[in-house]
């Protein structure tokens, strides 16, 4: 068994991605049954036919065995499934079966391990592996004698995903897709490991099953040990750790070292946009003004803006690069990572008023409004690395063809994105920039405006070509969760166009998201629709993403709708995924967990925020907006369990130290909620003068509240102030406004004071760094005809890039 057990344990992290498409021939009413396979239920053949005859013409036949007429010869169950990942593995030999209890009663049944095959429709590895062993006819035969192989869909089932990466790591392997995991029928895993070559899969097949007939005990004790490791990590209890700006520190301080390790050391690797970790970093630039964070964040940003993982032609982000350069992508294009990465640069751009993020943002969120929406207005998930059968063709130019499309201004393009008849992609370009637009306009003598003004409608020219080419295959269905990310980012980008066209999309994908994924009569929000259909019920990060993303909604709009909604999705998540022994949530709620060895959380961000992250930073938002103790007690208790890990390893939980930051210190920016969400403060620029700067402060309060005036006629009362937190912006006028009196039951004195909405005038000196942080604190006192609130003091930030757009 050495040989067995060297050949898994070199097995490394594959994360390339892609799909050739195949384009469908007519339609076959009947199949032939699947090599090695027991006869299929009638129901089940049943099934596979009705799904056969309803099958979407456009999704693609992925098989070598096909008749002459260009009809597939095999189909399994996958082709009843609505997953579009599944869908490609339907016409295997493999004997495939769905994640459920009919794969694990075959099982159990036919004595037989379970092998779990685990990927998703847009992974270039998944797809070698399917050509190369899934649709070899000797190894689906072995295959579907000695095992029950089950596929899943990582997309549609991240808590299966979750459960048994992990499982793979505590065995001392790599994590990454495809990811195959050997599991007894009781679903505890034994064995694992992502892509392996045909004969070396083959290999592990034979020598599993020997090991599975001829030392059947030695296999069980082993998954049973690997099995109580993976419930020992999931009861974990936190320690009660006092966690503040110390992680945050250490946290800029480990992401500063790695950066150094890379560019000195380190050889070319894997680069992902990370984009937890930059929402921190810009936050703590923006917090306390820390310029080690926005020097790791600005330098990230602007890397992957000028590098090939940027789409210069259509606009948004591939997933990731092979390189230390952001320049060699696998091209497939995930809605999270637009949704976040719009995000991100959207936030920098108010930090530093740099253009080039601006750009970026909204070149990207064009995109997904043109390229990922359908017509009801929610979004797909992804589109594939590969077309006509290769890598990145979509997307890589010649100089021919550039000439070709645009005309007289082929020299101009070819020059600004570095293109050469050499290539540096499989003879043709990836396009990419060696300097910022605004360097390459002022090296020409130029005015910047004037050379976007050049390149715009050359970039266009040569979109509108690219249109003709043969697209990557899209993946159709609608995750809940990622849709919530964009319709986030789309709401907070509002600021970027007057016309409101992104806060649009972002009220219409909500809107649609909540009358058809939310079953209000069942309290039940599904993770995923495709084609009308609705599919799996939703996760902990289906529910925490979308109630993230109504809140931000009720923000923008000011309409109590989206915030009473963002609160019934909350309450919905305490009751199903809150664990009430020992904090935290749940990835999936009690009766989702039937089947899985361990009901898992999910707690560490990664490529994305956690289910726990972010259900902390909804619980924070609706606390501040509501006032209601519950949320801030489960936020508190949320960070106990998970307090001694985030404390140890800070770089691990990202969104969640930017959590914690916001329950604290509220959300960093010019507006913040105040009196239990009565009152809302926001703080905007009016003009800029040479060395000041004139703004407006304005108090929203609710129906029935008031706040003391600067002048509060009563000595037990705290007047409103403004003070200046920036010793570079001195407050040089307050303009505070006429006060009505009042008189309250339990007030003998009448009271001097503001209701409804309060504007006050007020003038900045810049003294010597007019490109810091303006912290502006209001110190305000909140009272309704029953009681007055404690004083409170709420701190609003204008960052400078705001004063220079």
């Amino acid at each position: 068994m050495t040989a067995w057990l060297k050949r898994v344990s070199l097995v490394g992290l594959m994360l390339l991605v892609g799909i050739p498409v195949l384009s469908p021939a007519a339609f076959a009413a009947e199949f032939v049954p699947l090599p090695g396979a027991d006869e299929m239920p009638a129901e089940t053949q049943a099934a596979i036919k009705l799904a056969w005859e309803i099958r979407n013409p456009k999704d693609a036949i992925r098989s070598r065995h096909l008749r002459e007429d260009g009809t597939p010869l095999y189909a399994n169950r996958l082709l009843a499934e609505l997953s579009p990942y599944l869908n490609q593995h339907a016409h295997n030999p493999v004997n495939w079966y769905p994640w459920g209890n009919e794969a694990f009663a075959a099982a159990a049944n036919r004595d037989l391990p379970v092998l779990v095959s685990i990927g998703y429709s847009a992974c270039h590895w998944c797809h070698v592996m399917e050509e190369e062993s899934y649709d070899n006819l000797e190894i689906a035969t072995f295959l579907n004698e000695h095992y029950v192989a089950v596929k899943v869909d990582r997309e549609t089932s991240p808590d299966i995903d979750e459960l048994y990466l992990l499982a793979v790591q505590i065995m001392g392997g790599y994590g990454g897709w495809p990811l195959h995991v050997f599991i007894t029928a009781e679903g505890k895993p034994f064995l694992g490991m992502t892509y392996v070559p045909p004969a070396e899969f083959e290999a592990v097949l034979k020598d599993v099953h020997q090991v599975w007939m001829e030392k059947r005990s030695e296999v069980e004790n082993l998954a049973s040990l690997i099995t109580d490791e993976i419930q020992a990590f999931g009861l974990r209890s936190g320690a009660n750790v006092e966690l503040g700006r110390q992680q945050i520190e250490q946290f800029i301080a480990e992401l500063d070292e790695q950066d150094r390790m890379i560019d000195e050391f380190s050889p070319p690797t894997s680069s992902f946009p990370s984009e937890t970790e930059l929402f921190l970093l810009l936050d703590a630039a923006l917090r306390y003004e820390d310029k080690t964070a926005l020097r790791l964040a600005e330098k990230r940003l602007t890397g992957m803006a000028l590098g090939g993982i940027r789409d210069h032609i259509g606009g948004g982000f591939h997933r990731y690069t092979i390189d230390n350069e952001w320049l060699v992508p696998h091209f497939e294009k995930m809605l999270y990572n637009q949704a976040h990465l719009a995000r991100a640069y959207l936030i920098a751009y108010g930090l530093t008023g740099k253009a080039l993020y601006r750009r970026v943002a909204e070149q990207t969120l064009d995109y997904v409004l043109r390229d990922m929406r359908d017509a009801n207005g929610a979004f797909w998930s992804a589109t594939d690395a590969d077309s006509e059968g290769e890598e990145g063709l979509y997307f890589i130019w010649t100089p021919a063809e550039i000439v070709e499309a645009v005309g007289a201004d082929a020299e101009f393009v070819i020059e600004h994105y570095g293109v050469t008849e050499a290539g540096n992609f499989a003879g043709a370009n990836i396009l990419h920039l060696a300097e910022t637009p605004e360097a390459q306009a002022l090296a020409l003598g130029t005015d910047v405006a004037e050379y976007l003004a050049r390149l715009t409608p050359a970039v266009e020219k040569m979109r509108m070509v690219r249109e003709r080419r043969e697209k990557p295959y899209l993946d159709d269905k609608i995750i809940t969760a990622w849709n919530a990310m964009m319709i986030t980012t789309l709401a907070r980008s509002e600021s970027l166009h007057p016309d409101g066209r992104y806060l649009k999309a972002a009220v219409k994908a909500a809107e649609y998201l909540w009358s058809r994924l939310w079953d209000a009569s069942n309290t039940r929000l599904y993770r995923i629709q495709r084609k009308g259909q609705l599919g799996e019920v939703g996760k902990l990060k289906d529910y925490a993403y979308f109630a993230e993303a109504l809140l931000t909604l009720y923000d923008e709009t000011a309409e109590v709708e989206w915030l009473n909604r963002g609160q019934t999705l909350v309450n919905a998540m305490l009751t199903q995924f809150w664990d009430r022994e020992r904090g935290g949530f749940f990835s999936v709620g009690e009766d989702e967990a039937e089947g899985l060895i361990v009901r898992h959380k999910d707690r560490f961000d990664e490529a994305l925020p956690s289910g726990n992250s972010v259900a902390a930073r909804s619980l924070a938002m609706l606390y501040q907006r509501t006032g209601k103790r519950i949320y801030a007690r489960t936020f508190e208790l949320l960070f106990q369990a998970f307090g001694g890990e985030i404390a140890q390893i800070p770089t691990s939980y990202s969104y969640a130290m930017n959590a914690l930051e916001e329950f604290r210190g509220g959300s960093v920016g010019p507006r913040e909620y105040a009196a239990s969400g009565n009152a809302k403060v926001a703080f905007d620029v009016v003009e800029e003068l040479e060395g000041r700067v004139r703004a407006t402060v304005t108090i929203d309060l609710a129906d029935g509240w008031h706040i003391q005036s600067d002048q509060p006629l009563a000595e037990n009362l705290f007047a409103t102030r403004l003070s200046s937190a920036s010793e570079n912006w001195p407050i040089t006028h307050a303009a505070y406004p006429p006060a009505e009196e009042i008189n309250l039951s339990f007030q003998d004195n009448p009271l001097s004071v503001w209701s409804g909405t309060v504007e006050i005038p007020v003038e900045f000196d810049s003294l010597s760094k007019p490109d810091s942080v303006m912290q502006l604190d209001v110190r305000l006192q909140a009272c309704n005809d029953e009681v007055c609130l404690l004083p409170e003091t709420v701190r609003l930030e204008m960052p400078p890039g705001r004063l220079r757009g």
